[in-house]
């Protein structure tokens, strides 16, 4: 059976509010325009691929149980 991770409310607002307020000021630096291609790529990282990847863990995990194991499934 299949039983997907339950995540508190609390546990998202630590993981999520930071994660939230990366991406807005990644857009604000972004759409300043002070940035050069070497000043553009930490930013890209930090800003977007993290939070998708912390996204895809996130959303994608959940608990394999069988009669004599259980499994944690999560991320990539």
């Amino acid at each position: 059976m299949n039983f997907p991770s339950k995540k508190d409310g609390w546990l998202t607002i630590i993981v999520w509010g930071p994660m939230l307020l990366l991406i807005i000021q990644g857009i604000l630096e972004l759409l300043a325009g002070d940035l050069d291609l070497i000043g553009m790529l930490p930013l890209l990282l930090v800003s977007v691929i993290f939070p998708i990847f912390l996204l895809w863990i996130w959303l994608t995990t959940y608990y394999v149980l069988d009669e004599k194991s259980l499994i944690i499934k999560y991320g990539p």
